[in-house]
């Protein structure tokens, strides 16, 4: 099927998106042990106008962590793309470092279904399963030497909420989504100041540079810029005892700006923060997998 440009430029804006997007998803640093739920919700604006929503919930105690988020597009860009999103991370945290144990991702265009299923029981060897296959979905097969020792997009977002705490120097975070490898650049965060619709005030400024190392299309639709991917997030402390927690993000997908705004913040299942958004569905627990890639 032939799609026509503009369609194929918001298909690839979705995925450039979601790789910097994925980031905000969940960055609410390490709770205390036995932490209750954490639900965030978050609005998507393309040049100003309502894209999509995103919704993530966080269970992270000192040693361990459950993640989940959905999101799905809205209003004309709906219309047109019709995207669904659902993924999920577990893992452990251990000796100050996040490490995922499985991740699936379950994403659908139009019906068109896409897959991804990783498992970290060998972090040198993953198992990974993914639908489409690259050849069909017009991308380079990620050499299994490059996916190892990596993180998911959620886990990753999950480790940069601790840089945000004590990010006094600049790191690197070796990702894999389960088709595309990229490395993320993170710099210091610094002191600064935000405005959103539901939160105002003091927070912490942190930009995300992503680096593309493997896996990506090789049919793009426009050309591909050498300058960097990078994204601009706030971190902010919204109640005594909860960690910094994203309150928004600005980036540049394709042509157009991007900002995600934080909607609403719920703790064991109680509003806190903003207003009750559009109950949205949770994934399933991630599921074994044992295909080699």
């Amino acid at each position: 099927m032939t799609m026509t440009p503009p369609e194929h430029l918001l298909r690839r804006f979705d995925r450039r998106s979601r790789r910097v997007l994925a980031l905000a998803l969940m960055m609410t640093g390490i709770a205390p042990a036995g932490a209750v739920e954490l639900t965030l919700t978050f609005e998507l604006f393309v040049s100003g106008v309502h894209a999509a929503d995103l919704s993530l919930t966080a269970e992270v105690t000192e040693s361990r962590y459950r993640l989940a988020s959905d999101s799905r597009t809205v209003g004309l860009i709906d219309a047109v793309v019709a995207f669904i999103s659902r993924a999920a991370s577990e893992g452990t945290i251990a000796s100050g470092e996040v490490r995922p144990h499985t991740h699936r991702a379950d994403n659908d265009w139009h019906g068109d279904r896409r897959t991804v299923r990783i498992d970290y029981a060998d972090p040198t060897r993953l198992l990974v399963a993914i639908e489409p296959s690259p050849a069909a979905d017009g991308r380079d097969p990620v050499p299994p030497e490059f996916m190892r020792e990596t993180v998911d997009p959620l886990s990753a977002a999950l480790d940069i909420a601790r840089h945000v705490v004590s990010g006094d120097r600049a790191r690197t975070l070796p990702v894999f989504d389960g088709r595309r490898r990229y490395n993320l650049h993170l710099g210091p965060s610094t002191a600064a100041s935000v405005e959103g619709p539901v939160y105002s005030g003091a927070a912490r400024r942190l930009e995300i540079t992503l680096e593309r190392i493997a896996g990506f299309s090789s049919r793009p639709w426009l050309p591909r810029s050498d300058d960097p991917e990078t994204v601009t997030v706030w971190f902010a402390t919204l109640a005594d005892g909860l960690p910094p927690i994203p309150v928004r993000l600005d980036a540049v997908a394709v042509i157009a700006p991007v900002r995600l705004h934080l909607a609403g913040l719920a703790v064991g299942g109680r509003m806190v923060l903003g207003s009750p958004a559009d109950e949205l569905s949770r994934p399933d627990s991630p599921e074994e997998t044992s295909v080699s890639p």
